[in-house]
Parts: C-alpha cells; sequence; structure tokens
C-alpha cells in the first residue's frame, strides 16, 4: 500500500514539474516570438544598385523583415497571385475598374526567368538601417510610410493608381465616374464599410508627387566624381 502511494505521489509530482517545465517553454516560446517581429518590423530599407562601373543607393521605409528583392523580382507565383486579386476586385467593382486594370499594365508584366533573377539579385544590395533619414539621402521626409508603400505597391494599389488618373484625365464623364467607383471600391474597408481617407491620400499624394516611393543617391564605383550620395554611405558603395 505504501509502495502504491509513494509510485502515485511520483507521478504525481513528475506530472506538476513536467507541466511547469511546459508552461514555462511556451512563455520563453512566445517571448521569443514577440521579439522576433518586433525586430522584423523595424528600420528602414536601403538598396545599393551597381552596373556598368555605376550605382545607385535608393531608401524607402520597408522594414527589415521585407527588405529583400521582392520589389524588383516578378515570379510565376507572384503572377498567379495577381490574376487572383484581379479577378477579386472584378468581382466587387463589377466594370468600373475594368479599364483602370487595363491601363494599369499589370497585366503584361513579364515573369522574369531565373537568370534575369540572378543577375538582378548579384547587382542590387539590400541593407536594413536605422531610418532613410540617418542615410543622409535628401527629402527623406516625403517617403510614403510602410503601410502606404504596401498599399501602393500591391495590386488593388497599382489598379487604384490607374483609376485614379482616369478619374482626372481626359476621357468622357462615364469612364471618370466608373474611374472613381472603383478607386472607391478599392479604398473601402470591408468590415465598417467606410473609406479609407488615408489611402486616397496616399493616391492622390502619389500621383502628385507630394510623397514619393524612395529617395536616391548616385555614385560612380571606384571613383568620387559626381557623387550625390553622403560620405555616411561609403560602406554601402
Amino acid at each position: 500500500m505504501c509502495g502504491y502511494m509513494l509510485l502515485s505521489l511520483s507521478i504525481f509530482l513528475f506530472s506538476c514539474s513536467d507541466d511547469a517545465k511546459l508552461k514555462k517553454n511556451q512563455k520563453d516560446y512566445n517571448l521569443f516570438l514577440l521579439s522576433f517581429i518586433v525586430y522584423r518590423s523595424q528600420g528602414n530599407c536601403l538598396r545599393a544598385e551597381k552596373q556598368n562601373g555605376k550605382g545607385t543607393i535608393y531608401c524607402d521605409r520597408r522594414e527589415r523583415g521585407v527588405c529583400n528583392a521582392s520589389d524588383l523580382i516578378y515570379t510565376s507565383g507572384q503572377q498567379t497571385a495577381r490574376l487572383s486579386d484581379i479577378n477579386q476586385i472584378k468581382k466587387e467593382a463589377l466594370v468600373d475598374c475594368d479599364l483602370a486594370i487595363a491601363s494599369s499594365g499589370i497585366l503584361g508584366e513579364n515573369v522574369l526567368t531565373q537568370s534575369r533573377q540572378d543577375i538582378l539579385k548579384q547587382n542590387n544590395a539590400y541593407y536594413s538601417i536605422d531610418s532613410c533619414e540617418s542615410s543622409g539621402i535628401l527629402e527623406a521626409g516625403k517617403l510614403f510610410s510602410y503601410s502606404d508603400l504596401s498599399f501602393i505597391n500591391s495590386n488593388r494599389g497599382k489598379v487604384a493608381v490607374a483609376a485614379d488618373r482616369i478619374s482626372i484625365g481626359t476621357f468622357d464623364q462615364a469612364a471618370k465616374a466608373s474611374a472613381l467607383n472603383c478607386v472607391n471600391t478599392l479604398i473601402k474597408d470591408k468590415l465598417t464599410g467606410k473609406y479609407n481617407e488615408g489611402l486616397r491620400n496616399a493616391i492622390s499624394d502619389n500621383r502628385s508627387n507630394a510623397r514619393v516611393k524612395n529617395i536616391s543617391c548616385s555614385f560612380t564605383i571606384a571613383s568620387s566624381t559626381g557623387d550625390t550620395c553622403p560620405a555616411n554611405l561609403n560602406g554601402y558603395k
């Protein structure tokens, strides 16, 4: 009887100890995951492009976790996702976005071959920095925020930008009205049903150049002649 009680007590203590260890491991994992998410969401993105003896350094608001060649490379997977996005846009906007989709150019973009992707990756290096302001490149204050930049560069954003241009262009009134309806559809919050005026402003600023996707400076490889890049970027050339 005593042996049975001791065995039961041992199993109970082991179970409690194991449960406490499991909870601690889960807490440690959650803390690590949170720290990793925060780490990836910090900083801005610097891209150094070198080709034919010359180079350009670009800076934008992309966070550390997405500071990579995805802005240059268009794959078959992205093409499939784009077609899905276009079908969804047509479902939401009916025919109002048809002209904007056609004039946006997104249907004509070609998937890059692997060799072309390799060349782009070879000629472009990416660095996460504290901020574009710290790069010393002028007019960092004109940059789109990361969220606005993400929208402008998205498939929905590209169609919205095209529709915005149509709505103020030399098209007939019917086309302009449809384009405006297209913009409204693409910036409408699906949960609240309200228009996201922040995105509307981003579309307008993109058209007027009040805000920009990136800022840049240029340099000559192995020479300082004609450089417009600040000296603190020499390590990225």
